[in-house]
């Protein structure tokens, strides 16, 4: 008896709320679900038919509802984004753990390319940073790096390079350094072929040299290079660096 009445009263209510929507089509949520599986089953089974058949269907309707589905729909657009973003991701994941000088110039260059005006806003260098798998920090270095390098007169590649030291070692003090180290007075040979040193210079590559003696200690070659080159200004630390690997 309760039933039949509850019923009654939701007809009731129905035949209001059509008066004031006449969009209303299902009774009850039964029929809607049954006709919205009837909708499921025939619509295509590919993706890409099954979403033109969809917003072909959506855009005829001006509900706010079909119109919130249709921004959330993906477009090929969206597509074409989203793929450029997945490739500069696997190029970020592959050269930003390797610490060379070239690496940190790519990775420089690709956070100023990715980072301009339009991630001003903090929640999108959020999003942006979790999709590419960095953080918010170094998107805003590659933002900074961006303005400076347009600011420039003269903006070029070799900008995005680690500022060097003022008081650093030239490649001309490298080689006076390098040659004084070969020189006879310093280094000789063993005269033993089988003293041999192997240095590993890449993937299965290596260089190998004739393991050499020195006639005097470190510091007694830094007093008679500083005695032979005064004007160089050089602490001794460095130049021990550079002593040659196959001396011993």
């Amino acid at each position: 008896m309760w039933r039949s009445q509850k019923q009654s009263i939701a007809v009731g209510v129905l035949s209001e709320t059509e008066s004031q929507s006449p969009k209303m089509v299902f009774k009850y949520r039964t029929e809607k679900k049954r006709a919205l599986d009837k909708f499921k089953q025939a619509l295509p089974v590919k993706p890409i038919k099954r979403r033109s058949v969809l917003k072909s269907y959506l855009t005829e309707s001006k509900s706010p509802t079909a119109k919130h589905i249709i921004r959330q729909m993906a477009t090929p657009t969206d597509d074409v984004a989203a793929s450029v973003l997945k490739n500069v991701k696997e190029m970020l994941t592959e050269i930003k753990f390797k610490r060379s000088k070239e690496r940190r110039m790519e990775t420089n260059a690709i956070l100023s390319s990715v980072s301009g005006e339009h991630l001003s806003v903090k929640t999108s260098k959020t999003k942006v940073a979790e999709r590419l798998g960095l953080s918010v920090k170094a998107l805003s270095r590659g933002q900074r790096l961006r303005t400076k390098l347009l600011t420039l007169p003269k903006s070029c590649w070799e900008h995005t390079q680690r500022k060097g030291r003022s008081d650093g070692v030239t490649n001309e003090q490298k080689s006076t350094i390098y040659s004084f180290w070969t020189s006879p007075e310093i280094l000789r040979p063993t005269g033993n072929k089988k003293d041999v040193k192997r240095h590993r210079i890449g993937p299965k590559t290596y260089l190998s040299n004739c393991i050499q003696i020195l006639e005097m200690t470190q510091t007694e070659a830094y007093i008679c290079f500083k005695t032979q080159h005064p004007n160089m200004s050089i602490s001794q630390r460095i130049f021990e660096k550079a002593v040659l690997r196959k001396a011993c």
